[in-house]
């Protein structure tokens, strides 16, 4: 979908992305198929599905997901869903965006939602490794100064 370009910086960064927040929905499958066999009488990991199933009832993140997920302040298994569904839905909408496009991500949008990523500090490093390669100086003299937006609505 985003190709790896040494003009398009960018694109590995999403390309990392996408396939963090995927290994995380795949750990999430496997641990609902595994109660669905533990239900069924046929779970081969026994033990792990219990875990799996002790946090879900004390509304709580399930370690094996924490493991392979994104940071989060959220220990309520609901409040995580929730940041989660945000979070791929911001995702979906920037794979959509440019599917069929020939454009870096970095042309559209021209805000990016910080929290959605995984590890925001490689997007940030990558900002500035474009501005590096843009201007024609070594990285290390690239400024690390930004500026957090106020909160608009659209409409």
């Amino acid at each position: 979908m985003f190709p790896i370009r040494f003009s398009h910086p960018l694109n590995n960064v999403i390309n990392r992305e996408v396939q963090s927040f995927g290994s995380l929905l795949n750990v999430i499958r496997e641990n609902v198929l595994d109660i669905v066999s533990t239900a069924l009488g046929k779970s081969s990991r026994p033990e792990e599905t219990t875990q799996v199933l002790r946090a879900i009832a004390r509304n709580e993140v399930p370690r094996s997901w924490l493991a392979a997920s994104f940071v989060t302040a959220h220990t309520a298994l609901s409040d995580y869903m929730v940041e989660l569904g945000i979070k791929l839905n911001f995702w979906t909408n920037i794979v959509q965006r440019h599917q069929g496009s020939n454009t870096s991500p970095l042309n559209s949008p021209p805000v990016f939602w910080l929290p959605a990523f995984a590890n925001p500090h490689a997007f940030l490093e990558t900002l500035a490794q474009r501005r590096s390669r843009v201007e024609g100086v070594p990285i290390s003299t690239i400024g690390r100064e930004w500026e957090v937006m106020t909160f608009a609505t659209a409409g």
